[in-house]
C-alpha cells in the first residue's frame, strides 16, 4: 500500500487506468496473462512502458540520443530529473520485457516466468505510482490484486467458433506452457505430447492466416523439427511473411537465417539486409551486430569497414550480448591490459552471460577458474551454467579438472574423491558422446594413481575408499554399469579373477558383499548417495 492521502483505494488495474486511461486495456490484458502466458505479461508491459518513457521525455523535454528504449532509459537517467526508484523499476521492466521477447536467449522455466511476470506487475504499478508523485502533490492508494480473471476460456471460445487467428495463437501458446509445466516433476519420465501437438498444430493454423507472430513462432518449430519436417526454405518463408508485416524478430531472424546460409541468393541478401536496418535503426541489437558482421567480411560482396565499426559501436552502446563477449574477449587478450579494462571487460561478460550469451559464459568460466577465487565462489557458476546448458559436455569435464586440480593443490582428498565420482557419473551418462568418455578414460588412470597414492599417504584407506575403486579395471578405466555388474558375476563366481578385473588396490578384497550392494534400490557404487536406479543405471 504506497504512498498517499486519498481515502478510496483503487485496484492496481483501476490505479493505471485513473494514471492513463489510454493504459487500462493493455495493463488488465497484461495482468490477466500472468498465470496462463507470463511471457506475453512480460512483452505486454514493455510496449506500456515505451509508451509511458515517451511521455516522460515530452513532459520534461529530454534531450534524446537514440530511439530504442535502452536509450531512452539511459537518457531520461542522465537527465537526473528522477529518483533512484523510477530508474530503477524502468530498467527492471525493461530487462524483464525482453526476457520475455528474447525467450530463446534465456534458459528459464514457465514457474520462473510466472513469478517474473507478478513481480514486473508490480514493478510497473511502483513507477506509475513513483512517477505521478513526481507530478501531483496527492496520488491515489490502491491495493494489488493478486488473483486475475483467466482469457483462456475466451480464447478457445474466438478460436473454435470465430476462427481467430489472434485467439488461435494465445491458446497455442497457453498450451505449449501446460505441456512445459510436466518438467517441473523431476521424478517424472513420461511427458505427455497431446498439448505441444495441438499448440504446434494452432500456430501453423494461426500462421496461415498470417498472423505476424505465429509465422515467426512456426518458422522456428520447422527449423527445430517439432513435430514437423525441418525444410529452411519454407522456414525462410514464413519468416519473410512475418518481417513484411513488421514484426521485428522475424526481420532478425530472416536476417540471421540469410547470413548463415552457405550460398544464399541475391535476393535473399538483399531482403536480409533491407530488414536489418530497418531492424537496427528501430534499435535492435542483434540487427546491429549482425551488419556490423555483414560489412566486417567480404561474405556477401559488401564489406564496409567505416560502416562495420559504426554498427558494432551501436550495437555495444545498445548492449547486445554478442558485442560485449567479442569486446570483452579482445580487450582481455590485450597484453597491456590495465586493472581498469580487466574491470570493465567482466561487467561485459556478466552482461552477456545474462542475456544468454553460451560463449560468454564460457570465457567467464575460464577466467574464474584461473583465477585464486575459492571453490566455494566457482564451483556454483559451472554449476549453474550446467543447469542451462546440460549438453555441454566439454564443461562437465573443465568442472571435474578444475575440482581436481585444487584438490591435489590443497592435498584435498575429499575434493578429489567428488571430481573422481563426476568422473564416473559423467562416463556412465546415457547422453555422453563416446568421444567424451574416451576423455574421461585418459583422465581417470592418472587421477586415481594421485587419489590413491594421497589416500595412502595419509592413512585414509577405508571401506569408502574400496567400494570406489571398484569402478575402475587395472588399467584405471572407469567400468561402464553392464560391464560392473557382469565383472562382479565374474568374480563371485572366482574370486581369484579379482586379479584380473579390478585395480589393484582392493583387488585382494572379498567382492562378494559389494556384489549385493548393487542391485537397483542400492545406493550406486559411484558414490552419488543416490539409489542405482536413479543414477548410473
Amino acid at each position: 500500500m504506497l504512498l498517499m492521502t486519498t481515502p478510496a483505494s483503487l485496484t492496481d488495474i483501476q490505479f493505471v487506468s485513473k494514471f492513463n486511461a489510454s493504459f487500462s486495456e493493455c495493463y488488465e490484458k497484461a495482468k490477466n496473462l500472468y498465470i496462463d502466458s507470463p511471457i506475453h505479461t512480460l512483452v505486454e508491459l514493455r510496449g506500456l512502458l515505451v509508451v509511458l518513457c515517451d511521455e516522460i521525455i515530452d513532459e520534461y523535454k529530454i534531450q534524446v540520443t537514440g530511439n530504442s528504449l535502452f536509450e531512452k532509459q539511459k537518457d531520461i537517467h542522465s537527465s537526473k530529473l528522477f529518483r533512484s526508484t523510477i530508474i530503477e523499476n524502468i530498467d527492471s521492466i525493461r530487462d524483464a520485457g525482453n526476457k520475455g521477447a528474447h525467450r530463446e536467449k534465456y534458459n528459464i522455466t514457465y514457474e520462473k516466468y510466472q513469478e517474473l511476470a507478478l513481480t514486473t506487475l508490480k514493478n510497473f504499478c511502483t513507477l506509475i505510482e513513483d512517477y505521478w508523485a513526481c507530478k501531483a502533490s496527492k496520488v491515489p492508494t490502491y491495493t494489488f490484486i493478486v488473483k486475475t480473471e483467466s482469457l483462456v476460456k475466451e480464447w478457445c471460445y474466438q478460436a473454435l467458433f470465430n476462427n481467430d487467428k489472434d485467439a488461435k495463437f494465445e491458446v497455442a501458446i497457453a498450451l505449449f506452457n501446460k505441456y512445459q509445466e510436466q518438467f517441473k516433476d523431476e521424478d517424472k519420465y513420461f511427458f505427455e505430447q497431446s498439448s505441444l501437438m495441438k499448440s504446434v498444430d494452432l500456430i501453423e493454423e494461426a500462421a496461415r492466416d498470417l498472423h505476424p507472430e505465429a509465422l515467426f513462432e512456426y518458422s522456428h518449430i520447422i527449423l527445430n523439427q517439432i513435430h514437423r519436417e525441418k525444410d529452411i526454405e519454407e522456414a525462410k518463408g514464413y519468416l519473410h511473411s512475418s518481417a513484411c508485416r513488421g514484426f521485428i524478430k522475424s526481420k532478425v531472424a530472416f536476417g540471421q537465417l540469410v547470413y548463415d546460409s552457405d550460398e544464399p541468393h541475391e535476393d535473399d541478401i538483399e531482403e536480409a539486409i533491407r530488414f536489418l536496418d530497418e531492424a537496427a535503426s528501430d534499435g535492435e541489437s542483434q540487427a546491429q551486430f549482425l551488419l556490423s558482421q555483414i560489412y566486417s567480411s567480404s561474405k556477401f560482396g559488401l564489406q564496409n569497414d567505416k560502416l562495420s565499426a559504426q554498427w558494432y559501436e551501436k550495437s555495444l552502446k545498445s548492449e547486445n550480448a554478442n558485442a560485449m563477449f567479442i569486446e570483452a574477449r579482445s580487450v582481455l587478450n590485450n597484453p597491456h591490459l590495465t586493472s581498469e579494462d580487466a574491470e570493465q571487460s567482466l561487467k561485459w561478460l556478466e552482461l552477456a552471460t545474462e542475456k544468454g550469451s553460451q560463449d560468454a559464459y564460457k570465457l567467464y568460466l575460464k577466467i574464474f577458474s584461473e583465477s585464486s577465487h575459492p571453490v566455494e565462489t566457482v564451483r556454483p557458476l559451472y554449476e549453474h551454467y550446467l543447469e542451462l546448458y546440460p549438453e555441454d559436455y566439454q564443461q562437465h569435464i573443465d568442472l571435474t579438472e578444475y575440482l581436481f586440480r585444487k584438490g591435489t593443490v590443497k592435498n584435498d582428498v575429499n575434493l578429489m574423491k567428488e571430481s573422481i565420482k563426476k568422473l564416473i557419473q559423467l562416463f556412465r551418462h546415457d547422453a555422453t558422446p563416446a568421444k567424451i568418455k574416451r576423455k574421461l578414460n585418459v583422465l581417470s588412470p592418472k587421477w586415481l594413481a594421485k587419489y590413491d597414492e594421497a589416500i595412502t599417504l595419509l592413512g585414509l584407506i577405508n571401506k569408502e575408499h574400496d567400494e570406489l575403486l571398484l569402478n575402475f579395471n587395472t588399467e584405471g578405466k572407469i567400468f561402464d554399469l553392464k560391464g560392473l555388474y557382469d565383472t562382479f558375476a565374474s568374480v563371485e563366481e572366482n574370486p581369484r579373477l579379482a586379479h584380473k578385473f579390478f585395480s589393484k588396490s582392493i583387488a585382494n578384497k572379498s567382492l562378494k558383499e559389494s556384489r549385493k550392494k548393487i542391485g537397483r534400490n542400492a545406493l550406486c557404487p559411484c558414490g552419488s548417495g543416490k539409489k542405482v536406479k536413479k543414477c548410473c543405471s
